[in-house]
């Protein structure tokens, strides 16, 4: 039994669209794609980190679930239902939310999961700065009998760069008036070193070359590498590996790897060999996976 990519969703939005308005779309879009029905989703994991007003409770995915009409009401006995939460994890969430999504197809309790991310810029007065594209991406996942869909995962940490990112939110009471702040609000404070990039490329070359090593393959035994290319990171790896590259990511953040696994699908990566998925986040956090394509 193995898990495949069976579907995907990717809307783009204006600044006025929200992470969970995205995220609906796509998700729609995805189910349309698939030819699947909402109630069908066993399992709903939303990524997204970035919202309106930097909302951060409730879980986003239950309001998701509402929206898009996947099991409504109590936890059926007997019945189908659809269970959800968040993951956040940044750019590696879609990446962690798949291996988990994997994990439950190869138990048997979960025949299709969902994974959806959305960013969205918070609003006037609760940013400085923002750098994301409003951007909303899906995926489904299925249980397939065989050997094809993910075969391995592998994710590494590397704190001695924990600082090279840092996303704050403060706030900043009325008695602060500064032009970019409104009065009163929570206000987002992102912060990147300028080693960033530097950093990334080879923590995500590393955990690459250990994937690989740890299944007894090499970069030859790869037909394509999969990758957003948030500031060329994606593109350096893809030099680095020496093996064809899929690089996308269109200004995106916690739906960029979605992004890049759509249009692998779309220009027919997804259809022989084998792709090496890699994921770089704050943290410094990387997550790499294999997929067997169909034979």
């Amino acid at each position: 039994m193995g898990t495949t990519l069976e579907a995907f969703g990717v809307v783009t939005g204006d600044r006025h669209d929200g992470a969970r308005e995205l995220a609906d779309a796509a998700i729609e879009r995805c189910l349309a794609d698939a030819g699947l029905a909402a109630s069908e989703i066993d399992l709903l994991i939303n990524c997204g980190i970035y919202r309106e007003g930097n909302l951060g409770e409730p879980a986003l995915a239950a309001m998701i679930q509402e929206d898009v009409g996947a099991n409504l009401g109590h936890p059926p006995v007997g019945g189908h239902g659809t269970f959800s939460f968040d993951v956040a994890a940044g750019a590696c969430g879609p990446m962690t939310a798949m291996q988990i999504v994997d994990g439950f197809v190869r138990s048997g309790v979960v025949r299709h999961g969902l994974v959806v991310a959305s960013d969205a810029h918070p609003g006037r007065g609760h940013a400085r700065e923002f750098p994301y594209s409003p951007i909303g991406a899906a995926t489904l996942l299925s249980a397939t009998p065989g050997a094809v869909g993910f075969s391995h995962f592998t994710t590494a940490l590397f704190p001695e760069h924990a600082g090279d990112v840092r996303a704050e939110v403060h706030w900043e009471p009325a008695r602060r008036r500064v032009p970019w702040s409104a009065p009163g609000r929570n206000v987002l404070v992102l912060d990147r070193s300028e080693d960033f990039a530097a950093h990334a490329v080879a923590g995500a070359l590393a955990v690459a070359e250990r994937t690989l090593d740890q299944q007894g393959l090499g970069p030859e035994d790869v037909s394509v590498i999969i990758t957003p290319d948030a500031e060329g990171i994606g593109t350096s790896v893809v030099h680095g590996l020496r093996r064809p590259g899929v690089v996308a990511g269109d200004g995106a953040h916690t739906a960029a790897v979605l992004i890049a696994l759509a249009r692998a699908r779309d220009e027919g990566h997804l259809d022989e060999g084998r792709a090496l998925v890699v994921t770089v986040s704050a943290g410094l956090h990387v997550s790499c996976a294999l997929y067997e394509c169909a034979r």
